[in-house]
């Protein structure tokens, strides 16, 4: 009898054990059965959207953000976005022998803050953090045009600064990518240069902006 007792205060011991890392151990993630990819825009606009402008024009960008997540495969939910930031890069369009490609433009614009932070100069263009006001985000930043020309601004995403994700969603990647209106874009330059991508050049490709993408826009610059 005795025996039996112990045997059962054994069992009894170690069940309570067991049941103790049950309660303090970390919720299991189950596996999953597909990892999907999905997008969310993040909206940008011209506020002075105009075809031509003339040397001492300012091209005003503002994004505004809020924290209500609606991506581009239909879910929606709440992510604070502190601490957002944005890289925009200029580029002027040139022809060499005939080939249209982008040059680096960091000189022919004269960047100013009206809301925001400047954060540095990336190998990806001029970065800015937005100002945060819970639970909104907001970035506005002007670019004085100081030589003639056709150049294409684009917003890189390529940094991550705009990634998404969604609370205990472990298998769904929100990439973050900024849209223009179309109507912002002045699409018609992709006509004048007879192409519809255009890359950097002696960059072996990258980046390579195409018609179909959302994250930029032309100007171009009189005299």
């Amino acid at each position: 009898m005795k025996k039996i007792t112990y045997i059962f205060s054994i069992i009894a011991y170690f069940f309570l054990v067991s049941q103790s890392f049950q309660c303090g151990r970390s919720p299991i993630i189950d596996n999953c059965n597909q990892f999907v990819i999905d997008t969310v825009y993040v909206p940008y606009s011209i506020i002075n959207p105009k075809n031509i402008y003339s040397i001492g024009d300012t091209v005003m960008l503002k994004s505004f953000v809020n924290d209500t997540i609606n991506s581009v495969g239909g879910k929606s939910f709440l992510n604070d976005r502190s601490l957002l930031y944005s890289s925009i890069q200029a580029f002027k369009v040139v022809s060499t022998n005939g080939i249209n490609e982008l040059n680096i433009a960091n000189i022919e614009f004269n960047p100013f803050i009206v809301k925001g932070q400047f954060l540095g100069y990336p190998y990806n263009g001029l970065s800015f953090i937005y100002v945060r006001n819970k639970p909104f985000n907001t970035l506005q930043v002007g670019f004085v045009a100081g030589r003639a020309g056709l150049y294409l601004f684009l917003i890189n995403d390529a940094n991550g600064s705009n990634m998404v994700s969604e609370k205990n969603n472990f298998c769904t990647n929100y990439l973050g990518i900024s849209k223009f209106p179309l109507a912002n874009q002045f699409t018609n330059y992709w006509d004048t240069l007879g192409v519809s991508s255009i890359s950097l050049a002696n960059s072996g490709g990258f980046p390579t902006v195409k018609k179909t993408e959302k994250n930029y826009f032309f100007v171009r610059v009189k005299q």
